[in-house]
């Protein structure tokens, strides 16, 4: 996988965890 690739995954992970938390 790409470094940029898995930037934006854990990016997206962030994002729809900080939003299921909150």
């Amino acid at each position: 996988m790409n470094l940029m690739a898995l930037k934006v995954v854990s990016v997206v992970v962030r994002v729809v965890i900080g939003t299921h938390v909150i």
